[in-house]
């Protein structure tokens, strides 16, 4: 027997229409109200500015044609999110989605070079030689990228030649026991000074070269919000997606992971079960190196291609910064790496709001731009304590050199 179907139709509750009304004009006076006072903050004067925003707009022809072309597309917009909110759907809009890519885009590379100085230091080596092998690598990739046409050679070669410069320090603070953080240094200054050598004739390169493609996914690109920013990207931001999980299961969850855990926490105890602590040190600072060298073809094939002297601009310190942030946790520093990226295009996205007077100061900007290092030499500052570094997390043994005869 069918169940008969009792539809109940309510009228829908409608408000009052001098409400409708004021509603959008009570916003608007809030919002000139709040803009006054940051102007006047600013030290401009809000009716001077107000009155020039109101001549330089509507009051001449060329400024009306002008006004209105400039507004088209956003009554276009504005439209499509009430249809989508009548839908009951939420939508950031078209500006957001861009935002969010480009900030997922922008940390990619510091979170690639944060997951391989955290497999590092997990196995008892601090490494501060980031940025020398980041650069080492983004100007290997573009050089090879240009001589060969293909940005994947580029990339393998960005990588083995960071994985050689990592080798290097693995050498030397492994087997010599030379202080790790000495080492780290050195190989900054190393991979600084190859990079600008090697690389000073690709500067002059203006033509396009070969670079890592964007991908869209079909079907996925489509979804609301998600779909722009996680399913239009370059292949290296994908690339990112899996590799956030895929360390944190090797970590946490596999038998390899245990040694390594092991081996930074207590390297007598690993050897004594039988794990040879120099091999995982030696592979694990190795992989650290490879991803270094990812971090940097990813940046001169991808996310600003090209090659220019200094182009990290300090992104590997930024990486060693993270690794305390994220409590040594991949899936903490990819929310540290993808924050990290949004801090840095800050200044630049701001500048495209012209609503904001406070952002013309050329001084504000540089201090927005400051803003990442000066997190990351707080965090540097605050991990340089032993005790307070244990209760993040940090492995036992991180920069302690280990001796076989050692044993307790």
């Amino acid at each position: 027997m069918a169940l008969a179907t009792r539809l109940r139709i309510e009228r829908r509750l409608t408000l009052p229409r001098w409400l409708e009304w004021a509603t959008p004009v009570l916003s608007i006076l809030l919002a000139l109200v709040v803009g006054g006072i940051f102007l006047f903050l600013a030290g401009v004067d809000p009716l001077v500015a107000y009155g020039h925003i109101i001549q330089t707009a509507f009051l001449s022809g060329y400024a009306l044609s002008d006004t209105t072309v400039k507004a088209t597309p956003l009554i276009l917009a504005g439209l499509g999110v009430a249809l989508a909110f009548r839908m009951r759907l939420w939508n950031i809009g078209a500006e957001g989605q861009l935002f969010l890519g480009a900030w997922a885009a922008t940390g990619t590379p510091i979170l690639f070079a944060t997951l391989g100085e955290i497999y590092a230091e997990r196995a008892g080596v601090l490494n501060l030689g980031v940025e020398g092998m980041m650069l080492m690598g983004a100007m290997t990739g573009f050089g090879v990228a240009h001589a060969t046409g293909n940005p994947w050679a580029g990339v393998l070669a960005a990588m083995l030649a960071a994985g050689s410069l990592s080798l290097l320090h693995a050498f030397v603070v492994i087997s010599l026991r030379a202080d790790q953080v000495v080492s780290g240094l050195a190989l900054t200054f190393v991979g600084t000074g190859l990079s600008a050598v090697l690389g000073a004739p690709l500067v002059e390169i203006r033509q396009a070269i070969a670079r890592i493609p964007n991908l869209d996914i079909p079907l996925l690109d489509r979804i609301p919000v998600l779909g722009p920013v996680l399913f239009q990207q370059n292949v290296v931001v994908y690339i990112g997606f899996i590799l956030v999980p895929l360390f944190w299961f090797l970590l946490q969850r596999t038998r390899p992971g245990l040694h390594l855990r092991t081996v930074g926490e207590h390297p007598a105890a690993a050897d004594a079960l039988g794990i040879n602590v120099y091999a995982v040190r030696y592979f694990y600072v190795f992989v650290g190196g490879l991803l270094a060298g990812l971090a940097g073809a990813s940046l001169s094939l991808a996310i600003t291609p090209g090659w220019i002297e200094g182009m990290t601009a300090g992104q590997g310190w930024i990486a060693v910064g993270l690794v305390i942030f994220a409590g040594w946790n991949p899936l903490r520093a990819a929310f540290g790496s993808y924050l990290f990226g949004a801090i840095r295009r800050l200044p630049l996205d701001l500048q495209g709001i012209p609503s904001l007077p406070l952002f013309r100061n050329p001084n504000l900007g540089y201090f927005m731009n400051m803003l990442p290092y000066a997190f990351t030499i707080i965090v540097l500052v605050i991990g340089s304590r032993a005790a307070l570094r244990k209760r993040l997390g940090a492995p036992a043994s991180l920069g302690v050199a280990y001796v076989r005869e050692e044993r307790r």
